[in-house]
């Protein structure tokens, strides 16, 4: 399945299994030296959704990182998991703390990002909104649009 395909209309997860397969399925059509930004209210599956994304590149462990906010996971690619529920990312702290795990190929998933500021990078490679809302019990509608 191509990337325009699973941006073209939102998928309807019935099953936290259904939500692990959308994710391989998205993560299969990523490209080296990409930005996830995923959005959702706490308990939407942020984390659950970037760790299903993250074994497809043999990051096996990624688990919630608030209280770390950045973690990262050797793999065939270098994952970069930052979580910003509990900090706010300042330019210096991303320069800081975040550029130097950026050793191609590398995937940065990025939780509650509307909580960092912008940053040049997101810009000058491929980015893609990830948005994970509840639809009832067990039920999540998942989006994806591309940011640049």
């Amino acid at each position: 399945m191509s990337l325009e395909a699973l941006t073209k209309t939102p998928f309807l997860s019935l099953s936290e299994e259904e939500t692990g397969i959308f994710a391989k399925k998205l993560a299969e059509t990523l490209k080296p030296n990409t930005v996830l930004l995923l959005r959702g209210e706490v308990g939407a599956g942020k984390t659950f959704f970037s760790s299903h994304v993250a074994k497809n590149f043999g990051a096996d462990e990624l688990t919630s990182s608030s209280f770390a906010c950045v973690t990262k996971h050797a793999g065939r690619w270098n994952v970069i998991h930052c979580d910003f529920y509990r900090k706010r990312a300042t330019q210096s702290f991303f320069d800081t703390e975040i550029e130097p795990h950026l050793a191609t190929p590398w995937l940065l998933l990025i939780e509650w990002p509307e909580r960092m500021a912008e940053h040049e990078m997101i810009a000058g490679n491929e980015a893609l909104d990830v948005h994970i809302q509840r639809e009832g019990t067990g039920k999540r509608k998942i989006t994806v649009a591309r940011v640049n």
